[in-house]
């Protein structure tokens, strides 16, 4: 009875720990934990540069990146793919939880060919994208053999355009059939998505089918997309599907979402030994002085959960075993004051911070001494308006890699960085917020794809390896 009561304690005190953490974040929408910096950094400031001084007389040459530097794009499959019909969030919006549903999307799932050619063209040597596990697996045990062959040709495609495919095996959008409970089942079962007991056995089936079709095609997976981010919203808040408003099932999710990246984790490498497996985590922070801290110190579910992929143990008194070969992470803002946490749900409100991607470099080096991919860094625009604040995708570019270039000249060792995203898209129930280096003109229904001024940009420093004078003149300290 007593081992019950401080089992039942240790669960709550666990859950409003992450609660009170999460709800702060949640309150508008987005909900990712930054790290906690329980080891303080040695932040190198940037170079003093007086006014009117001229750039060059810091920086008397361009600012190189390593060789074999990857520079990417990075797109996801419900997201760009269109006429999804057998995924969770296809069901979602069916029954009416978003602002608008995806539908045909961008059409990437017939204009990927041409897609992939304007990621090339924009200097690209890296392309993430995913796969969607319900496009393969659309119903439970059943394996959509041309979808498969679909997703090959993709990969295919991708390495003779002269792109390093990065692949994500789950981006927020399971199988439907997952929300319904196996026919003649009660308990744990019933449950719905990543909190189902059998949710890792059946994600484990599909990520095995794909490891083979693609073995020896792919060096670089992400076995699951935000694994910190996607519990809140669909198992406690229930803005995402499966819509749960549960602290068991969200406990439950999160655990899962662990195990599953275990699992992918090892049937990727007994397919190929060789090849390199993370998982990336969503960083969100706010800025203290010269730093950048989590909304709370010390709780921090992102941290908790790398913390633990990288001490793993099968089984109770195992030692302990690092299921990441690299950290992968995504940052996109840093808040200051409390009125900018509350328009966290305005993606175009976003405070943008290019600073933190140093931090977060840094951080995760200093704390686990492992490789680093920027998984996801962009800017968004409201319907590709200009923001209100000044910033053009141009500057917010050169002003990030700048800081990612301080990080790799301080010892971090970062193997690539991918910019959130290729083209605009669906944003998770709307189009509104508009990410792409290429415009999609939806209007009138023809898709096209629009280069912005930052292609441009983008190329220039992708075709280069390095930040140019000319764009460091122009752009460094600025916001356009």
């Amino acid at each position: 009875m007593l081992e019950t009561m401080v089992s039942t304690r240790l669960f709550f005190e666990r859950f409003f720990a992450h609660l009170a953490a999460q709800v702060l974040a949640l309150s508008l929408f987005w909900i990712p934990m930054a790290h906690h910096a329980s080891t303080r950094l040695e932040l190198r400031p940037r170079p003093a540069r007086h006014p009117g001084e001229p750039i060059e007389s810091i920086y008397p040459e361009s600012l190189d990146f390593p060789t074999g530097f990857m520079w990417g794009v990075a797109v996801a499959g419900h997201q760009v793919e269109g006429d999804d019909t057998t995924s969770s969030w296809a069901r979602w919006e069916a029954t009416g939880h978003t602002q608008q549903v995806a539908g045909v999307a961008i059409d990437d799932w017939d204009l990927y060919a041409d897609d992939m050619r304007l990621a090339a063209e924009t200097g690209a040597t890296a392309y993430r994208m995913s796969i969607e596990w319900s496009r393969v697996e659309p119903r439970r045990g059943v394996f959509d053999q041309a979808a498969l062959a679909r997703y090959v040709n993709m990969i295919d495609m991708c390495r003779s355009l002269g792109m390093e495919p990065i692949v994500t095996l789950y981006h927020f959008a399971y199988p439907a059939w997952l929300d319904t409970p196996t026919h003649g089942v009660t308990g744990p079962l019933q449950a719905r998505g990543w909190a189902r007991k059998d949710a890792v056995a059946e994600y484990s089936r599909f990520v095995k089918v794909v490891a083979k079709a693609l073995k020896g095609k792919v060096h670089y997976w992400i076995t699951v997309n935000e694994p910190n981010v996607e519990p809140a919203l669909g198992y406690l808040l229930g803005i995402f599907p499966p819509g749960e408003l549960s602290p068991i099932a969200y406990e439950a999710a999160i655990g899962h979402l662990e195990e599953a990246h275990v699992a992918a984790y090892d049937i990727l490498h007994a397919e190929d030994p060789g090849c390199a497996v993370s998982t990336n985590m969503f960083r969100m922070v706010r800025r203290s002085g010269m730093r950048t801290t989590t909304l709370l110190p010390g709780l921090d579910p992102a941290q908790s959960m790398l913390d633990k992929l990288t001490h793993w143990r099968d089984h109770p008194g195992d030692p302990p075993r690092s299921t990441l070969d690299y950290i992968a992470f995504d940052y996109y803002y840093a808040f200051a004051t409390l009125p900018e946490i509350f328009q966290a749900r305005t993606y175009w409100k976003w405070p943008i911070y290019p600073e933190g991607l140093y931090d977060a470099a840094e951080y995760y080096y200093h704390r686990y001494h492992l490789p680093e991919l920027v998984a996801e860094n962009g800017m968004a625009t409201h319907n590709d308006m200009p923001r209100k604040d000044g910033w053009t995708r141009s500057a917010f570019l050169v002003n990030h890699l700048y800081e990612l270039h301080r990080a790799i000249a301080n010892g971090v060792p970062v193997i690539g960085y991918c910019y959130w995203s290729l083209m605009d898209n669906y944003e998770w129930g709307s189009y509104a917020p508009t990410f792409g280096l290429y415009e999609v003109d939806r209007a009138n229904g023809s898709l096209a794809r629009i280069p912005t001024p930052a292609v441009a940009v983008y190329r220039e420093i992708a075709t280069s390896d390095s930040l140019p004078i000319s764009l460091l003149s122009r752009y460094l300290g600025r916001k356009s």
